[in-house]
């Protein structure tokens, strides 16, 4: 089965190592595996929820994981809250027949905003820089730190 050659979450340990920014991990809504990934695959979901004076939406994750390696198959981590998408963190093939505009970004890709207004996130771009939930929380950690910083 192809990987995206990075381990499954441990996600206790990542409450311990983002402590000043995770409030809590809690179990997700179930999601159950694709029929194309085959009967070796667990599915993992959760949702990260971050301290409520720092007004962060939460983190929803899900991974699709090779139950004999441990690594993942493919990921989705969508940060969202209030009816809106903020941001998508997303690792995974399209199925064919999805537009080459589409598929071109596969498998690590982003969903940003085009505009203020475009509460779904549907600017699709290529992840060159995060590509794991550990460098996503990185990069929510440290603009909790700017925005403190920005805001004194």
């Amino acid at each position: 089965m192809k990987t995206l050659g990075i381990k499954r979450t441990n996600f206790k340990r990542l409450k311990l190592d983002f402590n000043m920014i995770i409030e809590d991990i809690s179990m997700g809504a179930y999601k159950k595996s694709p029929v194309y990934h085959g009967p070796n695959v667990i599915v993992q979901s959760e949702v990260i929820e971050f301290h409520s004076a720092l007004r962060i939406p939460h983190l929803y994750c899900v991974e699709y994981v090779d139950k004999v390696s441990g690594e993942i198959i493919e990921y989705f981590y969508d940060w969202e809250g209030r009816g809106e998408v903020f941001m998508k963190f997303h690792a995974h093939y399209h199925p064919p027949g999805t537009p080459a505009e589409i598929t071109k970004y596969d498998p690590f890709h982003l969903h940003r905003r085009e505009h203020p207004d475009d509460k779904q996130a549907k600017l699709r771009e290529k992840d060159i820089t995060y590509q794991s939930l550990f460098n996503v929380l990185v990069h929510i950690k440290d603009m909790v730190y700017m925005n403190s910083h920005l805001s004194k």
